[in-house]
């Protein structure tokens, strides 16, 4: 070889001018052509360059070749070897330590190797028990061919400290370390490019890698079998350890442990793969096993499993985990085991695009998910959340389970699969025609155990194939049950105080109900079957007994228990309260069956009986107007309410005006006005379908009038308006009333006593309900009527004395004719109510005994009594335009009254009544105070 060396600067720079051959020595110079042998020290700054690209003839490029017992290489600082291998096999390598010996490679040292095309080289050789320790150290290889970074083997041991990087440009491996050794890093970075068929960036075939905290491995293959890091404990024990480890691997495995290896990634380890079939980690063969705590694994090549546990393999991963598949399964267990359990405080996830959330496959597959939330998105012949297929079995506790649109199966079990859930389970499907629980095939099984919150179908298929639910308190169950009746499949269903929204018709083998509900959600009518009931339930069901059709609870062998059905009450069904429908169907009823509340269908209230042509079965039934719900009672009973709201206005002449002959007793004849208020209720009504209210009332009128002298006596003309307010009473609710009159009145008095009063009156009036049905829910309704009214009453006084003072006598007639007008009462459950116009004549016969003190401030003292009879007053009423109902106010009752009327200083009447009215109908009790005015 021909070189210069050329001093500038206490510094040696070389210029080559030549081809080297090979030199080899023990002393370090500043730059160093050839390779260093023995025991070699460099210092910091210091560099070896050897190149045997184009020496003849061709021989092997070494930086340091130091592998004699005893011998020891030391790097004091940051040296740096450049080796450039020309076709020599074997190729060139930058350090190659066998001495036995501890070896320090310093800090920042750095190997470069340049390939040529068809030979391997290696970085760093370990060998022969021999120690290397270094930090930071840099290896950057630019192969054609095959490279080792770092290679150790033979119970030797390399401790990397922290940093530095492993750069290998092509095809090969950063680190291959076998025969029971060691190496240890920290903060290490690993890049592999254009790594080819079934090679990778880290393997570990026999001894312990630990790549400590923040290492990075990144790695870029070509075709098939490639993984970023490999361990195989087939050559001998074979372990990685490391924490926060970020592998990313291009058309590479992630993690590929093999027969026997050991991985533990420790904590916040992340794993991404692209390229298909490149699972995120792979641990395949008996023993191999992976563990890792808060671990992300990303995938997104078409079946590149996220964890994926084969023949006899393990991967146990913990709490904080997350796995994400674009187009693979993200957990398999396929004859081999994977845990991966979360906790409460910090969840595990499954995210999958179109595929399987987690799969157990095989006798032998087993996948264990504790706390794990699953999210299958996207739609797909594979988007299932969980499946067991072939004997393979799933074990979930705490699992939530999403389903997107376009997925059918959430919980699958498949020729001979098992799924067993426990703790709190939420499965939410994206629409009703996905299943949350399938089955095929023989033998295959699903059990859920706890509180569960299940939005899906359930379907089993396969003989001897099993769904088995035991649902505890606060769980829900959203869907439909169906079993193929053509083989042995079987659906057991048990819920403890729980809730089933079947959404369509359901079929079950055995329904246990421990204080649990089954509500019928379809609006359509659906059939629950089961072979067997038990328990004490609650059905909620829908009805159209008037189309002879509804829910109906069919159960083929025996019904056992106490059950209770709450018929959703119809108030726009068309009943005629004759009606019957059979809504429980028993092969043998043993149960107790009854109504949580009777059933408004219409008008009626309906019950629960045996049905008198089949005993083992249930049917409701009404017994017609004996049983009208509180709607069509209160709605019908405006009729009631406005006939006596007419009755009470229609007061006597005493009632409106005072006794106006008072004033004529001490010669006062003018005009004046009055107002008046009366308050009162009424009670103990009877009547049919209408009966069983009571009504409180309070009204004012007022007055104005004009006294005439006439003929034998005066004429009192005048006009008058008032208000009235009712408030009814009723069964399960009550109401209120508005009525608004105006009138004219005129009064004729003669001077022998007798008198003729006459009055007409126009009313307009509003009446509102407000009840709860027999399910508790409260129903409204409002009705507007208007009428009118004419009435004279005629009386004469006798005086038992002188005129005007003492006792005397007074017989009264009354007669009043009064027309209102109909109404359709709209209650706010659907009930329509039609209501008739009617016509009231009233007469009325009666008498007053009084007592009058003359003075200058007159006091009239009466008692009253007489009879008053209607003799007309029929109405009529249908509920939902069905047939019209007879209503009659026809009947007779005694009315008796005291009062007392006294004038003060000519000008001021006071004036007050208490009236006692009790009939055959109701019974009436009111007081009326009032004052007039005379001008």
């Amino acid at each position: 070889m021909q070189y210069i060396k050329i001093k500038q600067k206490q510094k040696i720079f070389v210029l080559t001018i030549g081809v080297l051959s090979g030199v080899y020595g023990t002393t370090s110079l500043a730059v160093e052509y050839g390779a260093l042998t023995g025991n070699v020290v460099l210092n910091d700054g210091d560099s070896i360059k050897v190149d045997t690209s184009q020496a003849t003839p061709i021989s092997r490029a070494v930086g340091i070749n130091s592998t004699t017992i005893g011998e020891k290489v030391t790097i004091n600082g940051a040296a740096t070897i450049d080796i450039k291998s020309g076709n020599a096999s074997p190729g060139g390598i930058g350090i190659n330590l066998a001495n036995t010996n501890t070896n320090n490679l310093g800090s920042g040292t750095e190997i470069n190797v340049t390939q040529g095309s068809s030979t391997s080289v290696v970085g760093l050789q370990v060998g022969n028990k021999t120690t290397v320790v270094a930090d930071n150290l840099n290896i950057n290889i630019n192969n054609q061919y095959y490279a080792t970074g770092i290679a150790v083997s033979a119970q030797s041991n390399v401790d990397l400290g922290k940093g530095g990087q492993i750069n290998i440009q092509n095809n090969g491996r950063a680190i291959e370390l076998k025969g029971g050794s060691t190496v240890t890093a920290d903060g290490i970075t690993i890049n592999s490019g254009i790594v080819k068929n079934e090679w990778d960036a880290v393997a570990v075939e026999g001894g312990s890698l630990n790549l400590g905290n923040n290492s990075t491995i990144n790695i870029n293959g070509v075709g098939n079998g490639n993984s970023a890091l490999y361990v195989t404990g087939s050559s001998g024990t074979a372990s990685v350890t490391a924490n926060q480890l970020t592998i990313a691997s291009n058309n590479a495995y992630g993690v590929n442990v093999q027969n026997g290896g050991k991985v533990d990634v420790g904590s916040n380890s992340s794993i991404t793969t692209t390229g298909n079939y490149n699972a995120g980690v792979w641990a395949v063969s008996n023993g191999a096993h992976f563990k890792a705590d808060k671990l992300t694994v990303e995938t997104t090549g078409s079946l590149a499993h996220g964890l994926y546990a084969q023949n006899s393999g393990v991967i146990d991963v913990g709490a904080g985990s997350h796995v994400i598949t674009q187009q693979a399964i993200g957990v398999v267990g396929y004859l081999g085991t994977v845990n991966f359990k979360g906790d409460v405080a910090d969840r595990n996830s499954i995210t999958t695009h179109g595929q399987i959330g987690a799969q157990a496959e095989g006798n032998g597959g087993l996948v264990n998910l504790a706390n794990t939330d699953i999210t299958v998105n996207s739609g797909g012949a594979l988007a299932m959340g969980m499946r067991a297929v072939n004997r393979g079995v799933i074990n979930g506790e705490n699992i939530s389970l999403k389903m997107s649109e376009g997925s059918t199966l959430a919980v699958v079990a498949q020729n001979g699969g098992r799924v067993n859930l426990t703790g709190e389970t939420n499965i939410v499907a994206a629409s009703n025609s996905q299943s949350a629980f399938y089955t095929q095939d023989a033998n295959s099984n699903i059990t859920l155990t706890g509180k569960a919150n299940i939005k899906g179908n359930i379907a089993a298929s396969g003989n001897g194939s099993l769904i088995d639910l035991n649902m505890d308190t606060g769980s829900v169950l959203t869907g439909t049950s169906l079993i193929n009746t053509s083989t042995s499949a079987k659906v057991n269903l048990s819920m403890t105080g729980s809730t089933w929204n079947m959404i369509d018709n359901s079929a079950v083998t055995s329904l246990t109900l421990n204080n649990s509900t089954v509500n019928f959600t379809n609006s359509n009518f659906t059939t629950l079957t089961t072979d067997s009931l038990q328990g004490n339930g609650l059905f909620n069901i829908h009805t159209d007994i008037v189309g002879q059709t509804g829910d109906l609870i069919v159960v083929n062998g025996t019904a056992s228990g106490n059950h209770r059905l709450n018929v959703v009450n119809n108030g726009s069904a068309a009943t005629d309260g004759t009606e019957t429908l059979t809504v429980v169907h028993t092969g043998s009823n043993q149960a107790n069956f009854s109504l949580a509340n009777k059933v408004e269908l219409g008008a009626y209230e309906y019950g629960l009986r045996a049905s008198p042509s089949a005993t083992n079965n249930m049917e409701l039934y009404s017994t017609g107007l004996r049983s009208l719900t509180t709607t069509a009672q209160a709605a019908s009973s405006f009729l009631n309410i406005g006939y006596l709201t007419n009755y009470i206005e229609n007061q006597t002449l005493l009632q409106r005006l005072g006794d106006l002959r008072n004033n004529d007793a001490i010669g006062v004849k003018t005009g004046g006005f009055w107002l008046k208020s009366f308050a009162g209720k009424l009670s103990s009504f009877s009547g049919n379908a209408l009966a069983g209210f009571d009504m409180s009332y309070m009204g004012t009128q007022a007055g104005i009038d004009k006294q005439l002298d006439v003929a034998n006596g005066n004429l009192v003309i005048g006009a008058m308006a008032g208000f009235s307010k009712t408030n009814p009473n009723y069964r399960g609710g009550d109401g209120d009333g508005k009525n608004y009159i105006a009138g004219l009145y005129a009064t004729y008095f003669l001077d022998n006593g007798l008198y003729v009063d006459t009055v007409l009156k126009y009313n307009n009036m509003r009446n509102h309900f407000s009840v709860k049905d027999t399910a508790g829910t409260g129903i409204k309704g409002t009705g507007k009527t208007s009428g009118v009214s004419l009435s004279t009453e005629v009386g004469k006084r006798f005086w038992l004395g002188e005129r005007n003072t003492g006792f005397y006598i007074e017989p009264q007639a009354q007669l009043s004719y009064g027309y209102q007008d109909g109404d359709t009462v709209h209650a706010s459950n659907g009930l329509k109510v039609g209501l008739s116009h009617y016509n009231s004549t009233l007469g009325r016969v009666g008498g007053v005994i009084g007592y009058q003190a003359q003075g200058e401030n007159p006091i009239n003292i009466y008692l009253k009594s007489g009879i008053v009879r209607e003799m007309s007053g029929s109405a009529t009423y249908k509920f939902n335009d069905g047939r019209k109902q007879g209503h009659s106010f026809r009947s007779s009752w005694f009315d008796n009254g005291v009062g007392v009327n006294i004038s003060i200083n000519k000008q001021h009447n006071i004036y007050a009544e208490f009236d006692y009215a009790k009939g055959n109908r109701f019974d009436k009790k009111q007081l009326d105070v009032g004052y007039r005015y005379s001008f």
